[in-house]
Formats: structure tokens, sequence, C-alpha cells
């Protein structure tokens, strides 16, 4: 499991943009912070869950990403998370 923080009212969100075939994606969720009297934009996190489906290894990586007007536009040119990972059977 991975857990990254983001702040949806900034306009950005943390997407997956690199997975190796060892893993498979089980969720990725939002997850809220607490609300606090008077707050109605508060940042969360997005935590994502993964299944090891075959011996190898590889990188997990993460960006922040913006969707407005239906167009997709990566907020950083570099990753904003990478985390190498090594599946054993």
């Amino acid at each position: 499991m991975v857990t990254l923080e983001e702040d949806r009212s900034s306009g950005f969100t943390v997407c997956l943009t690199g997975l190796p075939a060892c893993l498979a994606l089980a969720s990725g969720e939002q997850v809220a912070s607490e609300s606090r009297a008077g707050c109605t934009k508060l940042p969360g996190v997005r935590r994502f869950t993964f299944i090891g489906t075959e011996a190898g290894e590889g990188e997990l990586t993460f960006n922040k990403i913006s969707i407005k007007g239906g167009e997709l536009r990566i907020l950083e040119s570099d990753s904003l998370e990478s985390q190498r990972v090594c599946v054993v059977s």
C-alpha cells in the first residue's frame, strides 16, 4: 500500500503513471481529512493498494495531474514519487 498527500481544492490529484508487470492495482481511493469547524477545503490522501501477480521487480511512479475542460495535464514533469518494488514468489 502506498499513501500520498493530495489537495483537490488546488486543482490537482495524484495519479499512478507507472506500474511494473509484476503488480496489479487493486484499488486507488481518496481518503478525506477529518473535517474541522468552518473549513470547507482540506487536503486528503490518495491510497493505492497493489497485488503481486508474479515474481519480478520494477518501479511505481506517481505524478500530480489536473483535468480541466476535459483536458489532461501533468503538472510536474518529474515524478512526484517513485518507489522501487520487488515481488518474490
